[in-house]
This record gives structure tokens, sequence and C-alpha cells, in this order.
């Protein structure tokens, strides 16, 4: 059967670039004292300046007192800070100190320097072939998770 060989020559190949992934997101974090929560979180705050506790919770996929744990780490080093929104007093949001923009932009001169190496070993040709066969891989995990925005 066609599919049942395609597996077995892909699945090693997924494990490669999980691999991979996490072994370059952990040399780079561990410079800056990171986990790749406190990252993601972070990246997730950047993103969105009203960001609330149950979005950490929902966005990482984890349960409130590891959200509130990352939190709280982040705020005694220094990059996030908490603060009761005007509007209602009751939500608590999380913003980005003036030290997590700064790590924010560090990062991002990070990753962008790692995928020019990165993409600066390939022709146009393989770039594009990498740009759609990833596009498919999301299309494909979106229509597995059944989710719209991933």
């Amino acid at each position: 059967m066609k599919v049942k060989s395609d597996i077995n020559a892909i699945a090693p190949l997924f494990k490669h670039l999980i691999d991979g992934c996490h072994l370059l997101s952990r040399n780079v974090l561990k410079e800056e004292k990171l986990t790749l929560s406190e990252y993601y979180t972070l990246y997730l705050i950047k993103t969105d300046p009203r960001v609330k506790m149950r979005d950490v919770k929902k966005n990482l996929y984890v349960s409130g007192a590891y959200a509130t744990g990352i939190i709280d780490k982040l705020a005694k080093k220094g990059f996030i800070r908490r603060c009761r929104r005007e509007d209602d007093r009751r939500v608590i949001a999380v913003n980005l100190t003036d030290s997590g923009e700064k790590l924010i932009r560090k990062l991002d001169r990070k990753k962008e320097q790692f995928y020019l190496i990165f993409l600066s070993g390939m022709n146009n040709k393989d770039r594009e072939i990498m740009r759609s066969g990833l596009l498919l891989f999301i299309s494909s995990l979106k229509r597995v998770l059944k989710i719209k925005d991933y």
C-alpha cells in the first residue's frame, strides 16, 4: 500500500524537523534564560497588548495555574507587568516592559539571522518548493485538527 510506505518515509522526517526546531529554540532561549513557554507568552503579549491571563492559558494549551506560573516568572525577570484594565478593573492584563520589548527585538534579530543563513543555502526554486510544502503541511494540519486558525 502506497500510503503505508509514505508514512514510513515521512514520519522520520517529521521527527527530524521537530527535533531540529526544539534544539534551535533551546540553544537560543538558553542564552536568554527563557523557557519555550515563556518565549511563546512574550510573543503572545507582543502581538496583542490587551492579552489577558485566560488568553495565555488558551493559546499555550496549559492550565490556569501553569499560565500564572509563566507570568510570575516573566514578571520576576522584569519582562512583563500586570495591570488592571481601566475599562474593567476585575480583568488583569499583562504588558511588556521596556526590558521585555528589548528582549523581543533581540530574539527577532536572532530569528531573522537564522532564516537568512538557512534560506541563503537554497536557490529560488528550492525556497519556493519549501514554501509550498510548508503551506500544504499547515493546510493538512488544520484539516486533521479541525481548526480554522493555526
